[in-house]
């Protein structure tokens, strides 16, 4: 079983408080973002707490379902961020957490899948692995983030047909397996695999949410690992909310921005095609300043602000006709942070033509504001 990572050959920069921001460009329809803040002190009344969101239909079925809670097992066992910050979870505190590595996603998904996710050859994708000291068992955990509406029922049913197919597989054991991570319906199947060392046993889930894909997987020496590998699913947590929507797999209907900004701890996100702090030294443009179409060939802005006392990191990703076009950039939202800013340069040929979206979301609070805007001649 090979891994994937997604990448792009995109420069993504991020800027202190007081820093000037920097000239990049990169090709069509992508682009270089640049994030940087005002250091003016911001008013300070208590922010209030952004609702629970509710989860949307799902997008397979049994998507919505009760997921067991943790034991006492695992009471003392170290907890994970994920290499992206969509998840967390915890193994024995013993674990060691390794270097993440990188693999191709072309040969380490379903043709069927690589088609609909639409990335290039050469993506890759971190990938999160824990494994006992002696490295015998580890569980391994990753995230394509795309925007598909492929339903888990349909997506496993072609991952499987490929995994099953493949020469290293020695035995499937149990291709109907199924579990509750954290509130979503995950399907998966166990098997041995032939490893130079010797034959591994293999347990892993395989899951579409808010359109991405993710995958976790255990390899231990035999299937006794499985009751740990248990144990660190009932740990799982998402820190990405479960998107509302039609169950499409995208952001979901990203619906009116002000309505988004009274559901989250943001307070402001404004798209502009010409943006001077100077123009705006103390407050960031009021909402009504936000556009909805630009130029090919000019810069886009996404000015935010977060509500008072709010501090969190802020991640920004681009989004071209339901794909990803950037990774994620981020920023430090500092107490003492007036507002922010970033913004998304055209390469040599301009943007492509179309629908796009930016997503600003909170990365501990999980709080997300989808703004649509579209590019025009």
């Amino acid at each position: 079983m090979k891994w994937r990572a997604f990448g792009t050959c995109l420069v993504l920069l991020s800027a202190a408080c007081t820093a000037a921001p920097a000239e990049t460009t990169a090709p069509s329809p992508s682009a270089a973002t640049e994030e940087t803040a005002s250091a003016t002190a911001s008013a300070s009344p208590t922010a209030s707490p952004s609702p629970t969101e509710e989860p949307s239909e799902p997008a397979a079925a049994g998507q919505e379902c009760e997921s067991e809670p943790p034991t006492a097992e695992s009471e003392d066992w170290a907890e994970h961020t994920g290499v992206t910050p969509d998840y967390r979870f915890s193994t024995p505190p013993d674990w060691v957490v390794r270097e993440p590595p990188t693999l191709d996603i072309v040969t380490t998904v379903s043709p069927e899948t690589f088609d609909t996710i639409g990335f290039p050859d050469f993506a890759v994708l971190p990938v999160d692995l824990v494994t006992a000291t002696d490295g015998s068992i580890g569980v391994s955990a990753w995230v394509i983030e795309s925007r598909i509406d492929t339903p888990t029922d349909e997506l496993f049913e072609d991952e499987l047909a490929w995994l099953e197919d493949q020469p290293q597989i020695v035995e499937v054991i149990d291709d109907g397996l199924e579990t509750c991570i954290d509130g979503s319906s995950a399907l998966g199947f166990s098997s041995t695999w032939a490893f130079p060392d010797g034959d591994r046993y293999i347990e892993l889930y395989v899951l579409q949410r808010n359109g991405k894909v993710y995958e976790t997987q255990l390899t231990a020496p035999d299937d006794s690992g499985s009751d740990v590998f248990g144990e660190v699913l009932r740990t799982w947590e998402w820190t990405e909310p479960l998107q509302d929507g039609d169950g499409d797999g995208g952001t979901g209907d990203a619906g009116e921005v002000d309505g988004q900004l009274d559901d989250t701890d943001f307070d402001r996100a404004v798209l502009m095609s010409d943006f001077d702090q100077t123009d705006w030294p103390g407050d960031p443009p009021p909402q009504s300043e936000s556009e909805d179409s630009f130029d090919p060939d000019g810069r886009i802005w996404i000015v935010y602000r977060l509500d008072p006392d709010v501090t969190d990191t802020v991640l920004i990703s681009w989004y071209y006709e339901g794909q990803a076009a950037t990774d994620a950039s981020s920023l430090d939202y500092a107490e003492d942070t007036t507002y922010a800013w970033g913004y998304l340069d055209p390469g040599s040929g301009g943007f492509d033509r179309g629908d796009w979206e930016v997503v600003i979301e909170l990365q501990d609070a999980g709080d997300r504001v989808t703004v649509p805007f579209e590019v025009t001649d």
